[in-house]
């Protein structure tokens, strides 16, 4: 059975005019505008990797442990006046000849810098990190800390896309010495 002339027409006539209206309800889009990109966070390769030797030595057999930065999550949340960055390190610990056939552990320091900031103390802070194999054959693990939140104040739709942030392995002067003789890669 199909409809009769006179109610298709008023069935046309009711979707013409809510056409206007839909049109105008598609500018209220129910999306959220995309907040400006997360501050940089770049890692150098002369601080992400740091190699304990045990004594005076300097041969592969007297490493106690080789830490390496394997890299970060991260996110940021764009607020009024700050943008608040919550960065996650990943390390990768060796274990060393030196090390023996015992279960290893010990620590290593890193950092998140932020070059702008400097001389205020807020431009650097040094984290600690401990680990332990689990067991004498494990060789290598991952290791990741806490999450590192930063707050950073902004002004009212300023993007800090271009803020340049530093994450880094803490190094004695040895052993950024050992990274630059041995072409840290």
């Amino acid at each position: 059975m199909s409809a009769s002339p006179a109610r298709t027409v008023r069935r046309l006539a009711c979707a013409a005019l809510a056409l206007p209206v839909l049109a105008a309800c598609s500018g209220l889009s129910l999306e959220k505008e995309t907040p400006p990109p997360c501050p940089q966070v770049r890692i150098d390769r002369m601080t992400a990797q740091a190699v304990t030797f045990q004594g005076e030595g300097r041969d592969i057999t007297d490493m106690l442990h080789k830490v390496d930065l394997a890299g970060y999550q991260g996110d940021c949340v764009y607020e009024e006046d700050q943008v608040v960055l919550a960065l996650v390190p990943g390390f990768t610990v060796e274990k060393g000849p030196a090390a023996g056939n015992g279960t290893a552990d010990g620590s290593f320091q890193y950092f998140v810098a932020i070059p702008s900031y400097y001389p205020s103390p807020a431009a650097k802070e040094v984290f600690g990190v401990t680990f332990q194999f689990p067991d004498p054959v494990t060789p290598r693990m991952r290791v990741a800390d806490a999450p590192v939140t930063l707050t950073l104040p902004r002004r009212p739709g300023e993007s800090l896309e271009g803020l340049e942030i530093y994450l880094g392995l803490q190094l004695t002067p040895e052993q950024l010495q050992y990274n630059r003789q041995s072409g840290v890669r």
